[in-house]
Order: structure tokens, then sequence, then C-alpha cells
């Protein structure tokens, strides 16, 4: 053996030659985009970006144009200039198709009363379909959220009736009686309040009481026109209600029309509040405008209830009540059944309509991407030129007639005023460009984005409260900075300052670890080192070995100086399993380091929010960016409790083969449709962050320490701790988001033997969560924002159809094979029921060893079934084509897996392994269901150890020896050996009892031995040198004589024998220390209140193993009594298919091969399909299901292309 003199010189000169090196190529799951992704992403970027302009910009056009055309015809006048010259020509017919001749004209100009009160309904329609959609999402919100606060000022109800008596006003009473071209000039007429508050401070601000600023500021105005123009424009705009004179017809309603234009300006409060308003009687307004306060259901209800009141009121006063009121009713009743212009008019405002929102929607969907509409073509700016040119050429440069003609099939009219030729004409047409272009001006600088720094907090919003007759005002996207520390007003100075407040993100990563390999502790550690970047710390000096209550600590300084703390626990000492280590960590993360620290109540809650828990496993891998992302999410609303990522399965072998696939069809239908319709039910433990204040909440963190008490809390509390945590979270009213994008890997089951064993221990305790969440359904409704009644249905129906399952896919083989071997259905139903009758005995009274021998060679069969299956089916849909039932559900579900797999292009390779999956439906959906529902007793995670155990040793003997058991056999046996085989004496009985005793008194000693002198190193800090070890020694020695416990007590012993562990010769590296007592009376007061072992008598083990074993015969029975009944009644069916199916073509002249009875080969026929209503009913729901969730999916993963966008 080397001395360490040369084992150094020895490591000296192998560094000189021995520079080679093996360097590890492990796959890391990379959670950033690829370069070719990220291209692609930009791609498809610039062509949204591109494509939603266009729609914007013709779509607002349209809709605009469409709205002018209807107010226009309300009353019809007649065509001037040169559109009347070419498209009106003489007074009989015409043969021209687009020529209308004078006595078209007068009967066109003379039509029903009922014409026009649907051009007025439709018009009136288009503008009211807004609020009343808001008034149905406003009831449902109430309904859903009776807790919401209800606050709002009168001043939303002035400015919202204003709007909507404005608009209805010029619409309904002034427009009828002008020009299209008129009618865009006026509406407009939002910029009235935007300018005259502009030419308000403008003027204030020149008169400041300092002469010298005063004059500084007018002359600056004045040099940059700023003040002239604006005031020009506002004098302009307000002059032009009287300047009609150029028109041939004449013009009355002088009176109308500036108080339609003031009013209508006035309700767009939006246009014209800004910073000026936030202390003012206006501040409300303020607040909705730039998003710090939302507008709440009750207001927003009371706010469309008043817009739709007060639009009916005027319309019926200026145009409704002068109709006969047969014609309005026909109109409003008869709609579609009337005459074909008035069908046609509500189409048309249907399509309005639908057009409206789709336009809000491509902006909103802008605004999320953070691409905001270009301003020099947004339609605020473009719709008024683009509409005014084409009103321009068709009437008085290039008439087109065919315009004339579609819209007379609407009973609309496109008007061309004549204008007179006077000397006015040219000055008031040079007041039109000037107005054009101030308008241009403003409306370019009211959508020009403005710049931030890149540290203030800025605000993107849209307008709130959307109008259908000016859509484009409804399109533009505020922005605004809450973090201004300094705002000059016009009523003086005043500064607004925002304290800064400490919200800094603390972050506990916490897993818990049993029986995990090498391979797999390694992997998770260097996932949580990647967190971090190296500093260049020596990691050798800051490693502690420290002593507590539950076992030990193991202390480790990482190079970046975070600290991990390694809790070793004593089973012995507190409960072990994974619920009670979670509830171990909460506790003192949350319980010690929060709640009972110093910090004030509000600096607690801040604490308590700004802190995340990152639940892993002992074997998961991850990277710091999908953390990022769950962080990034959990920021977008408080309500969220907790967010999960996509979890992948690694491993080797067939038994991963399948779980990727299922893994990504869990992940791309299931979690994506629970978290667009509802919330996800279950965060998994291998990778979840939880918010820390949504875990100290009521009824979450506390409950979460109940111990079972109930044959059922042993599968819902214990076998699927993960899942009853997010049942606690979603009854207490939190929300579960799912986040694709934050990628983490798993190691899953590779033998057949523990992927059985993991579901039997997954699904009874998902059923019994889900179950128990469903008839709390009220309750979990009025809490929870994000579940609805509806959601609550969508999982009863998938819950039932998981309890249905094994009879579903068996009577899916049963018929399959039928097809495939050409055997009649009783001898296939025969063949195939002796297997799973045979397993059902054997998980009842065989142990689970024999269940999973034979469940494995029957799947192995099974599996090469499912191929012969797989070739009938092929055969079966070109046999009855695609338009069969069974074709088009088969071919659907693969069509809807493919186009899953295209939207997941990361993720494609996945289905691939969807042919182990088929081939293995039968081992899954079957014999796992019933191996996991008949197993329901047997328990491996629980919090009472001994009745844990003691099941499983029932379960065990539940063979042979059970059946032993119950015949009374072993009874006979225990007797036979009580005999006795020898006689004992009195002596040989007395002698055994001394040695007993003598044996306790020499163990007593060697424990009193002990406590007496403790181990060197306990409770030191740091490792000493020996003179300080001595004197550590000696304190600590006459620490524990001055203690007021005995030394002889079981407590005592307890206590001194604790720090033997830390004496392992590979643990001499590190350090010693001691916890605090706080600390120290924290872990006695949590062990003697939470995790203290229990202890239960021999009767109670076996009170619960009966309770357990009574609990899974009462549901084994009932389900398999459920699914044997459903067997039953499709085979029934199918037997008697001649009189209980019903026939079935898609079209008329359907043929499909049919094997003929008289040639033996198949031969076209036009028979109808027989279809059973049984088996369709059950195709149906699934499918149904299949399809919620696949749009679920795609709206989830439109989401997260937005995220990627943002990236």
């Amino acid at each position: 053996m080397l001395s360490n003199t040369s084992a150094s010189r020895w490591d000296a000169f192998k560094s000189k030659w021995d520079a080679f090196r093996s360097q590890s190529h492990e796959y890391h799951l990379n959670n950033e985009l690829k370069p070719w992704m990220v291209k692609t992403l930009q791609i498809l970027k610039f062509m949204i970006f591109s494509m939603s302009h266009v729609l914007l910009i013709f779509g607002t056009a349209a809709s605009k144009l469409t709205v002018i055309l209807l107010a226009t015809s309300i009353e019809l006048k007649p065509s001037g200039s040169r559109f009347r010259e070419k498209c009106y020509v003489g007074k009989g017919p015409t043969t021209c198709p687009h020529v209308l001749s004078e006595t078209e004209t007068s009967s066109v100009r003379r039509r029903h009363p009922q014409v026009t009160a649907s051009v007025v309904c439709a018009l009136w329609l288009i503008q009211n379909a807004p609020d009343m959609m808001a008034i149905i999402q406003s009831l449902y919100r109430i309904y859903k959220n009776r807790k919401e606060r209800k606050g709002a000022t009168l001043m939303v109800f002035i400015v919202e009736c204003c709007r909507s008596a404005g608009l209805s006003i010029l619409f309904f009473h002034i427009f009828p009686s002008l020009d299209p071209l008129h009618c865009l000039v006026l509406s407009v007429s939002a910029v009235f309040m935007p300018l005259y508050y502009k030419i308000k401070s403008l003027i204030r601000r020149s008169f400041d009481p300092s002469w010298f600023d005063s004059l500084s500021i007018y002359l600056t105005n004045f040099k940059q026109n700023t003040l002239l123009l604006y005031s020009i424009l506002f004098l302009i705009i307000f002059a032009s209600c009287y300047v009609w004179s150029t028109t041939a017809v004449p013009f009355f309603k002088f009176a109308a029309l500036p108080l339609a234009l003031i009013l209508s300006s006035f309700g767009f409060w939006d246009l014209w509040i800004d910073m000026r308003h936030c202390l003012s009687s206006y501040r409300y307004l303020y607040q909705l405008k730039f998003g710090t306060r939302k507008m709440s259901s009750l207001t927003r209800l009371i706010v469309s209830i008043l817009r739709i009141l007060t639009s009916g009121l005027i319309v019926w006063i200026v145009k409704l009540r002068y109709l006969p009121f047969k014609a309005v009713k026909k109109s409003i009743s008869e709609n579609f059944g009337g005459p074909e212009r008035v069908a046609a008019l509500y189409t048309l405002a249907i399509y309005i309509i639908l057009l409206n929102f789709i336009l809000r929607f491509i902006s909103r969907f802008l605004s999320a991407m953070s691409m905001r509409v270009l301003a020099l073509l947004h339609p605020l700016l473009t719709a008024v030129p683009l509409l005014m040119t084409a009103f321009i050429v068709t009437c008085f440069v290039i008439p087109m007639c065919s315009i004339r003609s579609y819209l007379s099939s609407y009973g609309l009219r496109w008007h061309c005023l004549a204008w007179k030729a006077s000397l006015k004409s040219l000055p008031e047409m040079c007041f039109g460009v000037i107005w054009l272009i101030t308008y241009l001006r403003w409306a370019y600088k009211h959508v020009k984005a403005r710049r931030f720094d890149p540290t203030d907090e800025v605000i993107d919003t849209i307008a709130s409260v959307p109008n259908g007759f000016t859509i484009e005002q409804s399109l533009v996207e505020l922005d605004d900075d809450r973090s201004i520390g300094e705002t000059e007003f016009d009523a003086g100075e005043l500064r607004i300052t925002n304290d800064e407040i400490d919200k800094t993100v603390t972050l506990y990563i916490c897993a818990t670890m049993w029986h995990e390999t090498r391979n797999e502790m390694m992997q998770m550690l260097k996932s949580i080192i990647r967190c971090e970047t190296n500093d260049g710390t020596d990691g050798t000096k800051n490693r502690v070995l420290v002593n507590t209550a539950y076992g030990g600590r193991l202390v480790v300084r990482l190079p970046a100086g975070t600290l991990l703390f390694v809790h070793l626990k004593d089973k012995k000492l507190v409960r072990h399993k994974k619920r009670w280590s979670q509830v171990m960590y909460m506790y003192y993360l949350l319980g010690h380091r929060i709640m009972d620290s110093h910090m004030s109540v509000e600096d607690r809650q801040l604490e308590a929010d700004n802190t995340y828990i990152l639940a892993i496993d002992g074997d998961s891998k991850f990277e710091p960016s999908a953390v990022l992302k769950l962080l990034r999410l959990m920021n977008v609303k408080s309500d969220i409790g907790c967010a999960c990522g996509r979890i992948h399965p690694i491993g080797e072998g067939v038994m991963v083969w399948y779980q990727k696939f299922e893994y990504a069809i869990a992940h791309w239908f299931q979690k994506a449709a629970e978290h667009v319709f509802g919330c996800v039910l279950c965060a998994p433990g291998c990778f979840s962050l939880f918010r820390a204040s949504a875990l100290m909440d009521d009824n979450v963190m506390h409950k979460y320490t109940k111990t079972a008490s109930e044959p059922r809390h042993f599968v819902q509390y214990d076998q699927g701790e993960d899942r009853w945590l997010s049942t606690l979270l979603l009854k207490q009213g939190y929300r579960i988001e799912y986040a694709a994008a934050a990628d983490a890997e798993t190691y899953a089951p590779e033998g057949f033997r523990e992927f059985f064993n993991q579901r039997r221990r997954w699904t009874p305790s998902s059923i019994a969560n889900t179950i128990d969440l469903l008839a709390d359904y009220r309750r979990v409704c009025q809490n929870n924002d994000s579940i609805s009644k509806m959601y609550i249905l969508y999982q009863m129906v998938v819950i039932a159809f998981s309890l249905l399952s094994p009879g579903i896919m068996f009577t899916m083989l049963v018929y399959a094979q039928v097809a495939a071997f050409e055997v009649g259905s009783d001898r296939m139903l025969l063949y195939n029921a002796i297997p799973v009758f045979i397993f059902i005995a054997l998980c009842f009274f065989a142990d689970s060893n024999h269940q999973l021998i034979f469940a494995k060679l029957v799947s192995v069969v099974y599996g090469f079934v499912m191929l012969a299956v797989a070739v009938a089916t092929a055969n079966q849909i070109i046999l009855e084509t695609a338009l069969s039932p069974t074709s088009m559900f088969v071919l659907c579900m693969i069509g809807i897996f493919f186009f899953a797999a295209l939207i997941h292009p990361q993720e494609f390779h996945n289905i691939l392994y969807g042919l182990v999956f088929f081939l293995m439906i039968p081992c899954t959906y079957v014999f796992l269901s019933l191996y996991a529902l008949i197993n329901l007793n047997v328990i491996n995670w629980g919090t009472r150890e001994a009745a844990s155990a003691a099941v499983g040793e029932s379960v065990s003997e539940t063979g042979f020896k059970g059946l032993m058991r119950r015949l009374g056999f072993y009874r006979i046996v225990d007797f036979v050996r009580a005999l006795p085989t020898r006689k004992s004496t009195a002596a040989e009985v007395e002698n055994m009892k001394k040695r007993v005793n003598e044996m306790e008194i020499e163990l007593q000693e060697l424990k009193d031995r002990d406590v007496i002198f403790p181990p060197p190193h306990a409770h030191l800090l740091s490792t000493p040198p020996a003179a300080k070890q001595e004197k550590g020694n000696e304190a600590e020695v006459e620490m524990l004589l001055s203690s007021t416990t005995p030394f002889k007590t079981p407590v005592a012993r307890e206590v001194t024998n604790r720090f033997m562990w830390m004496d392992a010769e590979y643990l001499q590296v590190c350090g010693r220390g001691r916890l605090n007592p706080a600390e120290d009376e924290f872990w006695n007061g949590m062990i003697e209140q939470y995790l203290k072992p229990t202890e239960i008598t021999e009767d109670e083990t076996r009170r619960d193993a009966a309770n357990l074993a009574d609990l899974r015969n009462r549901i084994a029975s009932s389900i398999l009594i459920v699914n044997g009944l459903l067997v039953l009644a499709v085979f029934l069916i199918q037997k008697h298919k001649e009189i209980l199916s019903f026939q079935y073509k898609p079209y008329e002249g359907f043929e499909w091969l049919k094997l003929s009875e008289k040639t033996g080969k198949f031969e076209l026929t036009g028979e109808p399909l027989k279809v059973e209503p049984l088996g369709l009913i059950i195709i149906g729901f699934l499918l149904a299901i299949l399809l919620v969730q696949t749009c679920g999916m795609f709206a989830h993963r439109v989401n997260t292309l937005i995220g990627a966008f943002h990236e």
C-alpha cells in the first residue's frame, strides 16, 4: 500500500500522461426552441401579422359601409350626378341587367313598410348585439361568482347612455336624410371631446400665473401650430352641422345634429379620458380605460340594459312610431318567414355582427401577442379615407350600376346626392380637405404606440364596451404606464408615488425520496444544480450534519451559494411515506419560516404570495427554463394555486413505449381540455409549482394532515396524495393551470409488474378523488370560478366511461374478433370470457404474483389478437366504405391523433408508439382495470404502517391459504402444534425465568453506560481540534447531567442514541451543527401534533383490513355487475340485430361489398347497413368526448403559440 506522500507523487505523475477522459453524452430535455422552430415561428408570426392587417382594414371598411348604407336607406331619396344619368335610363324597362328604369325606381321608392321596419330593426340589432351578449355573460358571471365586488359610479351610466343616445339620433334620425358621404364625415364625431380638452389644456397652460412661462408656452404652441390646428379642426367639424347648402336635398335637422354629435362624442369617454382625470370625478373611467380597475359584472349588466333601453326608446320615437304597427310586428316576428328582402336584411345584420366579433377577436389576439397594429394601417386611420374614396369614385367618376342592382335585393340604395354648382362649393371642398387632413393627424397620434422605458410597468387594454356602429373605435389598443413617479396636471403639480414593494420571489425545490436508484437521484441533483451558476466557491467546507427530532439533516452549500437540505427521516420517530414528508416541508417552510417569523401581518401575506414550492420526485429531470415558465404563468393571476408542466416518461422497454404514447395523448387531450374548459384536476407531484399562500389557506394544508379513519380514506388520502392535495386546492377555489411548454422528465416503470402496481395505486385514488369532487359539486362551483356545472357534467361523463371501459373494450374486442376470424359471436364471447373470469377469480383469491403472471401471459396473447383485429378493421372499412359508423369512428380517431401530433411538432415522434398502445388495449383497459379494481384493498402507501402491512399480508394470503383459513384448516393445524411433545418440568421453567431476568439487567446497564458517555461529535457546529473536543464533551456532559430528565427513562435514551448515525466513516468529512432553539421547539411540537408514529392494536389492524375488504367487495361487485350487464345487453342486441337494429344508408345509391351466400364472393349491394342503437350510442359518446377534447387541445395550442411568439 502506498503512503500519503507516495500517493500524492503518483497522482502528480499520473496527471501528466493520464489526461484523456470520457464525457457523458446523455440526452437532456431542452425546453428552448430549436433554430428551425424559431424560423418557422417568425414566418408564421409575419403571416399572421400581415393577414390580420388586411382583415382589419377591409373588414372594418365593410362593417362601416354596411351600417351607413342601412342608415341612409331608411328613407329612400333620389340619386343624382353621373350615377343617376348612367344607372337610370328612360321611363320604360331597360335591357341592361344592372340599370333600373324609372318605373322600377318608383316601385323601389314606394317599398313595403315591413321592409323599412326591417331595415330599422336590423340596424338596431347591429348596434345592440354586443350589449345583448354582455347581458348573458354578466348574468352568468353574477350567478357563478356572487362574491364579486359590485362597486360602480353614476358617471359610467351617464356617459354610456349619452353614447347610445347620440349614436341612435345620428344613425336613425339624421343619417336617413343625408347621403353616405356626409354620413361618413359625421361618423367621426367622437373627436369632439378630445379636441375640446386639448384646446382647453393649451389655453389654460398659456395663462399660467408666471407671465414668462405663459408667454413661452404660448409661443411654443403657436410656433408648432398646435393650438391653431386643433382650434380650426374643432370649428370646422362643429360648423359642418350647418354646411349643407351644397346638396340638392334640403336639410332641416339643425338642432338634432349638434346635440347628437356632442352626446356621442361625450359618450366615447375612452378617447378623451387621460391622466388629467385620474383624480377628478372621472377617475373611475380612467381606471377602467387603463385597466387598473375591471368593470364588475353587475355594472356591465346595468350599462348594457341602459344602452339597449336608450337606443330602443329613441328608435321608437324617431322612426318606428311613424310606421304601421302590423308592419313592425311582422318584421320582428316573421323575419325569416316574410318577404325575401326582410330575411336578407336580418341575414346581413347577422353577418355584420359576426364580422365585428371577428375583428374584435383579431385585435385582442394581436394585443395578446404584443403585436400592435401599425399606426398608418390602423382601421381608425384607414377606414374613412378608403370609404370616402369609394363613394366619390362610384358616384362621380366611374358609376358602378352593379352595386345598385346588388343592393336592391336587400331593399337598400346607393345614394349619391347631386351637388349644386355655386361659388360656395370650392371653399367648402377646401374645408373638407383640411378636415380630412387634421382628422388623419389626430387619428395617427391617437393610435400611435407610446414609448416607454424598459423598467416601466405598461398595461395594454382595449375598449371594454364595444359598439356595433363604430367598430373602428373598439379596435384601439390603449397603453399606460403605472409606474409614473411624477406627473403635472392643469390644477398644479401633483406627485404620484408608488411605494417600492419587495416582490422578490422565493422558490423552494422539494423532493421526496424513498427507493430511487443512484442514477435517478443523480438526474434530480443535476437538475437542481443546473438552476444556478458556479461562482467558484469551495464546496468541501460547506457540508454540515445536524441532529434533529425527526432523525438527521445534511446541509450542503451548492457552488452558487444555494443551500441543499437533506432531511433524513427515522420512521421510528416520525411517520414515513410521501404525504407526511410533504406535510413536514410545508409546515417547516410555510408555518415555521413565515407564520412563526417576526414579520408584520402584511409582510407575511406578501411573503406568502411571493413564495413558491416546486414539488418534484427523486427521479425528476427538468431545466431552469421550465421552472421560469411555471413562475411566469403563476404571476398571471392570483387565483392560480398550482401550475404543472408536461411530463415525459423516460426509460427503456415496451412498457415505456406504451407510456410515452399514453402520457402524450393524456396531455394533448385530457389535460389541455381540462385547462381550457375548467381547470386541471390533478397536479403531478413529479413537477408542479405550488403557491405558498394557496397551501396556507383554510382547508388545504391543515386538512392535508388528516389521518385515514375510514376505508375510503386509505384509498383517497394515501394512495394518491398528489391528487388529494389538488382536490383540496380546487375545493378552496384555486385554479390549477397546465403549461405545455414547461417540460420535465421522470423515470417510468420499465417492467410489467412495476407498471401494474403503479396503476393499482393511481387508478383507485384518481377515481375516488374525482367522485369526491363531483359529489361536492355545489360547493366547488360556488368557490371555484374555473369550474362550472357544464364542466362537472363533462367530468361525470368521463368518469362514467372510465368505469365502463372494461365492458366497452371487451365488447368491441369480441365483435372485432368475430369480423376477423369469421366465428360466431356466441363462441367468441365464450372464448374471451374464460380468461377474464379466470383473472377475476385470481384477483379475488390468489396473491399478486399469480395475478401478474397470468395478466402478462394473457396480454401477450391478446397482442397477437389485436394485430388480427387491425387487419379485420381495415377489411371492414374497405367493404362497408368509409361512411359506415364503425369506419367513421376509426378514421376519425386516427385523423384526430394524427392532427394532434402535427400541432405538437416537438412530440410528433410519440405517434409512432401508438402501435404499441393499440396492441396493449386489452391489457390496460380490461385486465389492468380489473386488477386495480379488485385489489382496491391493497394499500402500500399508508399512514398507519401496521394497518398497511397487515392488509398487505392479508392480500398475499387471499389465494389458497386464504381459502384454507376460511375453511378452518389452520385452526386444526394450530391445535396440533399446541399439543405438548415432551413433559416440561417446573424446574426448567423457573430456570428460564432467571436467565431472562439476568439478560434484562445486563442490557439495562449497557444502555445506561451509553447515556453517561455520549458520542464525541454531538451538537458541535463544526469539526473542532482535539482540545476543543474535550471542552465540548465536558460542556455537553454537564448539560446532560443538569437536565431534569432522568437518564434511565426511554426519552433520554432515545435523544442520546440519535447521535450515533453521525459517527459513520463516510460522514466524517462533514462538519457538525445544531438547530436553534426555536426550530428545535417547532420540530418537537410538529412531531407531537402531526408526525408522531401511530400505534394501533391488533384488533384495529384486523378491523381496518376487514373494512377495506368490505369496501373492495362492494365497489368491485357493483362495477363488475354493471359492466356485465352492458356486455350482455350488447350481445343480445347483436343477437337480434334483424329486429332491434335500424337501417342506415348515407345517401341514395349507396353501395357496399357484401359476401354472397350463393357465390361465396364479395358483391356490390344496395342494401342499407344495419346498426344497433346501443353500440352507436357508445361510439357516439366516445367520439363526442374526443371531439370536445380536441377543441380544448386546439385552443390550448393557440395559447401556447402566443407564449412562443412572446419568446
